[in-house]
């Protein structure tokens, strides 16, 4: 009896003293479960291999070696690659211009504006006028001042062009056939603007060419639509004219025309898009 509780003294005192090891040690653990007094005494530290295995000190786990969320580290990378690439294209759709650099597409712009508004009323054929051959050319600047600088600078291109190309119109065209033409141009153009910059940059940070060009041809189509449905409605209902037979007539032109300008379009592309940058 004495002896047992002996026993239990001598492994209780080892117990403690183990603990009184650990909190001196730090961080490394012992397992003091199966050890005696005089052998923790005289050895009471050790690591390695040579130590034996009750002595032997646990591995201490690290806070790297810890998975820091659920996700696996390939979609972590992933995740963090595309949201770099996110930034990167947000940075490049920022990137600044100058005034210089969008006064050729405002100039193209107005000049269009005041050019198809001019000859808006004079037929060559029951289904069509020599305003819509010219009308295209300003999809074609919104489109190509998009793919370089971005949709926030297309829309200066589009306001530059309805604050002075309408005004101006009103010299060369009546003030109804002018005041219809300014709320499609207006509605039409943003449309345009819109729709090419959510086709052309949908999950890509940079596209390709062939990707600009099927976004121009859609949002060119679209933009047509909608300003030959405005245009005719507003500026020849009522005066005697074919204006339903003219908006569907206008509308086709401006397909085959927009059709025509793909051509024009990948050629310019070369010259204002920007270096590929390197990531």
């Amino acid at each position: 009896m004495m002896l047992s509780r002996g026993v239990q003294q001598q492994r209780t005192l080892a117990v403690q003293l183990a603990r009184a090891l650990q909190q001196r040690a730090g961080p490394r653990l012992l397992t003091p479960s199966s050890c005696s007094l005089g052998e923790a005494c005289r050895q009471p530290y050790m690591e390695g291999p040579q130590a034996p295995r009750r002595f032997r000190a646990l591995p201490t786990p690290s806070i790297f070696a810890m998975p820091m969320s659920n996700t696996p580290p390939s979609r972590r990378r992933g995740v963090h690659s595309s949201r770099q690439d996110d930034s990167t294209q947000k940075q490049c759709e920022t990137e600044g211009a100058s005034w210089r650099e969008l006064l050729l597409p405002s100039s193209v712009m107005v000049g269009g504006v005041i050019i198809a508004n001019a000859f808006a009323t004079m037929p060559i054929t029951d289904f069509c006028t020599y305003g819509t051959l010219v009308y295209p050319v300003t999809f074609l600047a919104s489109g190509l001042t998009n793919a370089r600088y971005g949709a926030q600078a297309a829309r200066s291109v589009v306001l530059v062009g309805f604050a002075l190309g309408c005004p101006l119109s009103l010299l060369t065209a009546t003030p109804r056939v002018a005041s219809s033409s300014a709320v499609s141009f207006l509605i039409s153009q943003y449309l345009e603007t819109y729709v090419f910059d959510r086709l052309a940059r949908t999950g890509q940070l940079l596209p390709s060419a062939t990707q600009l060009a099927r976004a121009q041809l859609a949002s060119s189509t679209f933009a047509s639509a909608i300003d030959s449905a405005l245009f005719s409605t507003l500026a020849l209902s009522g005066t005697g004219l074919p204006w339903v037979t003219l908006g569907i007539g206008d509308f086709a032109v401006k397909v085959v025309c927009a059709l025509l300008a793909l051509a024009p379009f990948r050629a310019a592309l070369g010259a204002v898009l920007p270096k590929k940058p390197r990531l």
